[in-house]
């Protein structure tokens, strides 16, 4: 029987464990003549230390347990898994890295910790502008993020390639290395709050909850398995970035569109 089988099991029973050791605890002090008769002292002493000691050590890693990240955590929102991302991207060094997005606006802390590390190759996949649910999506989401790409994306990267879907997004995700899985997804609930922005045409991803999970988990290894197959054919059916812009009807008549150059860089990069 392994250590985390034993931890799990008092884990699961802990309110358990507490009570009894407590009522042991009552009760040697209520019995305690009659323990002296039965037991010499040097022994009494002994199982009382060993007892302690196991006691103590529970503690101590229960403690070390709930300070450190879980395996698989839930977030509320994006913004509370940055602090873990960024940790492990820092720790791990990951080398190869795919990101499911729909505009990457909001995972720019990311691109910025990745930056970083000079042998890493990225492969981002983001929305189809053609595929965007509205003119403001569009425009002010997907193309102006674009158009900031060569700068985000700049750095030291192994390689970097971009490719564009055009399904509706339903899934946001990124995979570090087949180690990290980070498993989202895409919304289209209409918010009063917004339709004076939006309109009645609204996606939201980073507000939704985030699942954070380590692969070599049971729970990890099932969302890397969703994730990857997921990504893998959306990746072969992708639209190079450099397709998607050369053939923009408004690329001209847009400021700061990438330059050919870089578009057709990333956009023939990862098929290994």
């Amino acid at each position: 029987m392994s250590w985390e089988t034993i931890k799990g099991f008092f884990e699961r029973y802990r309110k358990f464990f507490m009570g009894m050791i407590f009522s042991l605890i009552v009760a040697s002090w209520l019995l305690s003549q009659v323990v002296q008769n039965l037991v010499s002292f040097e022994t009494s002493v002994s199982l009382t230390t060993t007892a302690i000691l196991l006691f103590v050590f529970f503690i101590l890693d229960y403690l070390v347990y709930t300070k450190n990240p879980q395996e698989t955590e839930v977030y509320e929102k994006e913004h509370e898994a940055t602090e873990r991302i960024k940790k492990y991207i820092e720790d791990e060094r990951p080398k190869d890295v795919k990101l499911l997005e729909y505009s990457s606006a909001t995972v720019g802390y990311i691109f910025e910790s990745l930056k970083k590390l000079p042998g890493c190759s990225i492969k981002l996949m983001l929305c189809h502008p053609e595929a965007a649910i509205s003119d403001f999506q569009r425009k002010d989401r997907i193309c102006s993020q674009i158009k900031r790409l060569p700068a985000v994306l700049q750095g030291g990267h192994g390689s970097v390639a971009v490719r564009c879907y055009r399904q509706p997004a339903s899934l946001r995700g990124r995979n570090f290395d087949d180690q990290l899985i980070v498993i989202g997804w895409y919304t289209y609930d209409v918010k009063d709050e917004h339709r004076q922005s939006y309109g009645t045409n609204q996606i939201w991803g980073d507000i939704n909850p985030l699942i954070v999970s380590l692969a070599k988990t049971k729970q990890g290894s099932r969302l890397k398995k969703m994730f990857n197959e997921v990504f893998d054919n959306m990746w072969r059916d992708g639209v190079p970035l450099a397709e998607v812009c050369m053939s923009c009807r408004e690329r001209n008549a847009i400021p700061g569109c990438p330059p050919d150059e870089w578009l057709k860089k990333v956009s023939y990069n990862g098929d290994k």
